[in-house]
């Protein structure tokens, strides 16, 4: 795909921002990271009054410097997250096991179904999921949302596919091609952004949102298996992938209301992995509109 010079520069930049990022220790990026996270808190209110009233339907019992002193550790967060994706591409076969690793028996569950669908959330680094599915030979697609400048898409299409996975950017005709992922792969999903009136009416948190219904109907259309999964930055500044098997027993006949017992599913498991660890999650999606 022909870019034009707005878009070069823009790809040649990102590439510039992820080799300099790659070229210091990773310690010293993740401190830079978490820098960047408070200044951005000080600086530049991105979706802070957003995320603060998400903290406020979550958290009612939390006061407003509580709150504020969370999503303070948020943006702090995302910064190390973002330093950690621009370095995707020093991660190796041999590095991995000091920057990720899964939980007991995870690995092993996934290579045994050989094939499946990932449900994640914007929790953790979500990212990361790429080289620890990649590197170790899981064949893994991911879906991501086109950007509009496509430099920075095609950018982020490099860095998420280097170490070996494949992306799928979200269209209207790419259903048949994530269909076919689940012939012999895995497809990773972040279900967690609101669908608008295409999704499915769900509780989050005891309020109502909208749920994109993807995973839940590619489940009941194929029976590829579904495995629920997170990737947490850990205090020593590893990431831990926990992978877990979800069961759905005695669904409904009907499809719609399949679906949606499946996506409560996913939701209740969601819930459960914030209330762990709150401060990394993405709390700046309008996930509420109501």
């Amino acid at each position: 795909m022909k870019l034009n010079f707005k878009e070069e520069i823009t790809y040649v930049f990102l590439h510039s921002i992820s080799r300099f990022i790659g070229w210091l220790p990773r310690r010293t990026g993740l401190a830079l990271g978490s820098a960047l996270g408070r200044l951005v808190w000080y600086i530049i209110p991105l979706r802070k009054e957003t995320s603060l009233r998400n903290l406020a339907i979550v958290f009612p019992g939390n006061s407003t410097s509580e709150n504020r002193k969370l999503l303070k550790n948020t943006y702090k967060h995302f910064g190390k997250v973002l330093v950690d994706m621009m370095r995707i591409p020093r991660i190796t076969v041999k590095s991995l096991p000091g920057i990720i690793k899964f939980q007991d028996g995870g690995l092993e569950l996934l290579r045994e179904a050989g094939r499946g669908i990932i449900l994640s959330g914007h929790l953790g680094n979500w990212e990361m999921i790429l080289p620890a599915m990649g590197l170790n030979n899981l064949n893994f697609t991911g879906v991501a949302l086109v950007q509009k400048n496509r430099g920075s898409s095609e950018f982020f299409r490099w860095l998420r596919e280097c170490t070996g996975t494949k992306i799928l950017f979200k269209r209207r005709d790419s259903t048949q091609q994530m269909l076919e992922v689940l012939n012999n792969g895995f497809l990773g999903l972040a279900s967690d952004q609101y669908a608008g009136k295409n999704g499915i009416k769900i509780d989050f948190f005891g309020r109502e949102t909208s749920s994109p219904a993807g995973a839940a109907a590619f489940h009941l259309k194929t029976g590829a298996q579904v495995f629920f999964m997170t990737c947490i930055l850990q205090p020593d500044a590893t990431y831990e992938i926990a992978v877990k098997k979800m069961i759905f027993a005695n669904l409904p006949n009907d499809r719609t209301r399949a679906v949606v017992e499946i996506n409560r599913a996913y939701h209740r498991e969601l819930e459960a992995a914030i209330l762990r660890n709150p401060e990394q999650y993405f709390w700046f999606h309008r996930k509420w509109r109501n």
